[in-house]
């Protein structure tokens, strides 16, 4: 199993999970830039977003498997920031549905992907939330990818290291 991007996952749900949500909504960037400081906290008081502010583009080999100027952090208590990318801006070709699935006590129902990209199969690395507690944040529609899974990040077309503080 892959290491969880979330550290107290089980099998099962501890808490009611709201429904799958259709992606075709607004995203919850939208509803993040219409707040007073850029930032939405979910009910449950550990998990917070607000959007990236710049581009990001990843890379595996000589393919880019994301490339957004919508993603949002997440910033979670005792976590480090983690980059959500709206589904729409990773590549589909390279995805492919993995078996696995985790629950995280604070955000919901995992589900993830292996990245297929030519003969490099990885698995399990990219990961989404399509269902979620009730007091969580609704992060359907949105993927994540394991930082350490892709070559290269880049903001604003600058390689970087790990995600930003903001």
């Amino acid at each position: 199993m892959p290491k969880s991007p979330c550290p107290n996952r089980s099998a099962t749900a501890q808490e009611p999970i709201r429904s799958r949500r259709n992606i075709e909504s607004p995203p919850v960037v939208d509803a993040v830039m219409n707040t007073p400081d850029g930032r939405i906290t979910a009910p449950n008081g550990v998990i917070s977003i607000e959007p990236i502010g710049r581009t990001v583009r990843a890379t595996l080999g000589s393919e880019t498997i994301v490339d957004s100027a919508h993603g949002i952090r997440l910033l979670e208590k005792d976590h480090e920031p983690v980059y959500y990318f709206p589904l729409a801006d990773v590549p589909s070709r390279f995805l492919r549905p993995s078996t696995t699935h985790t629950v995280c006590p604070r955000k919901g129902k995992a589900d993830y992907f292996d990245l297929v990209v030519g003969d490099t199969v990885i698995p399990d690395a990219v990961w989404t939330y399509p269902e979620h507690y009730d007091d969580a944040l609704d992060l359907a529609g949105y993927a994540s990818i394991y930082w350490d899974r892709a070559d290269a990040w880049y903001e604003d077309g600058q390689q970087i290291a790990a995600p930003s503080n903001g």
